[in-house]
């Protein structure tokens, strides 16, 4: 009976010790994944908003606009704010010359009927002030750019947007600091799904560059177009054309220690993976002539959606993009072509972000599920 009763205390013993190690166990594993999970979301984004070198995450969701900032492996992603909208959060713009946050709302899954609205958040509240609404028949924006395109020192904010289903214009905003910032309007230009001003050729004034996917008619490809700009031009004309292999989706300004150039992802139509190849090109000025150089080919991937020119903490120059098949790392070669690797696969998905915290870079992608979070592994280079 002795034997029997120690037999019988050790086994419950030690089911209630196994009980307890299964409950702290449980108990960790779901303060960890309270701590480190995301909300649902339709688009994601990245943003360093208070400016100390650390992006804080935001999540797109139906009408609302989520700030999370992270705090190290032990407390994952908090929330720092949360702003409702009138609309889909469809692009986000933080510049280290202007105090507030500018984020562009429309419509989009969650909010079929919206206008488009461009309001300025105060970065560490969500508080919003609107600043420019247009209640059109397609209310999508194309891009959003701090621009200095007159002769004072206050900033201007370049808005492309579509005005109907085929076409687009661009409006910039000035004295962003007033009751009501002066809109100037361009006219209408057809398919103009790229859109930015930028000083390109060294000269004084600014260069106007239109990135179209597609062309005028069906079945043309797209192509690139640079024009003196000009705010008040009416009609808005195409300028000199630089003709893409198949259209043109993504393109960013850097400045790099190589200078100042326009950078553009071709590809997209035609067959995608089969004909279209997602390409990286450059281009810039020589001799008072444009020049077009291609870098880089995704081995088998029809498109970069977008591209991130980032610098690490050691300064070190980064190129990340987002094709349809995943994130990668453009890795610049001293001959020859540029390596396209990636660092991480993804279902085809037209948003992403990538994000620098905690000493790491992260990749985000949106879901219904749950926004997901990885940290990406960089090659040394």
């Amino acid at each position: 009976m002795r034997t029997l009763f120690s037999h019988r205390f050790v086994s419950s013993t030690l089911l209630v010790g196994l009980s307890l190690l299964l409950l702290e166990s449980l108990s960790i594993e779901l303060s960890y994944a309270q701590q480190n999970s995301l909300p649902p979301s339709r688009r994601v984004f990245s943003a360093d908003l208070d400016l100390d070198g650390s992006d804080e995450l935001l999540i797109a969701h139906n009408t609302s606009l989520t700030a999370f900032r992270y705090l190290g492996s032990d407390l994952g992603w908090n929330q720092v704010w949360k702003q409702e909208g009138p609309g889909v959060v469809q692009a986000i713009l933080r510049d280290p010359r202007f105090p507030s946050l500018i984020v562009a709302w429309g419509m989009g899954k969650g909010k079929m009927v919206a206008p488009s609205t461009v309001s300025a958040l105060e970065p560490l509240s969500g508080q919003q002030k609107e600043l420019w609404s247009f209640n059109g028949g397609r209310s999508q924006v194309v891009n959003l750019q701090f621009v200095q395109s007159d002769d004072d020192v206050e900033l201007e904010l370049l808005i492309a947007h579509f005005v109907s289903k085929y076409h687009t214009r661009r409006v910039v905003l000035d004295q962003l600091s007033a009751p009501k910032p002066k809109a100037i309007e361009s006219s209408q230009i057809r398919m103009a799904t790229s859109w930015l001003l930028a000083d390109l050729d060294g000269k004084p004034g600014l260069e106007e560059v239109i990135g179209r996917v597609y062309g005028d008619e069906k079945g043309e490809y797209g192509d690139l177009s640079i024009q003196a700009f000009k705010p008040n031009a009416s009609p808005l004309k195409l300028g000199q054309v630089v003709p893409t292999e198949r259209g043109l989706k993504a393109m960013k300004v850097w400045e790099s220690k190589s200078g100042k150039h326009l950078y553009f992802s071709d590809g997209w139509v035609a067959a995608y993976g089969k004909k279209a190849k997602a390409t990286l090109k450059r281009l810039y000025w020589a001799k008072g002539r444009i020049n077009v150089e291609r870098l880089a080919d995704s081995a088998d991937e029809f498109t970069f959606f977008d591209l991130w020119f980032r610098k690490a903490p050691n300064h070190q120059e980064l190129i990340f993009a987002h094709g349809n098949k995943g994130i990668n790392l453009i890795i610049p070669q001293a001959e020859g072509p540029w390596t396209v690797k990636q660092l991480l696969a993804t279902v085809p998905i037209v948003n992403a972000a990538v994000a620098y915290a905690g000493q790491q870079w992260w990749a985000f992608i949106p879901s219904e599920k749950g926004t997901q979070v990885t940290a990406l592994t960089l090659p040394n280079l």
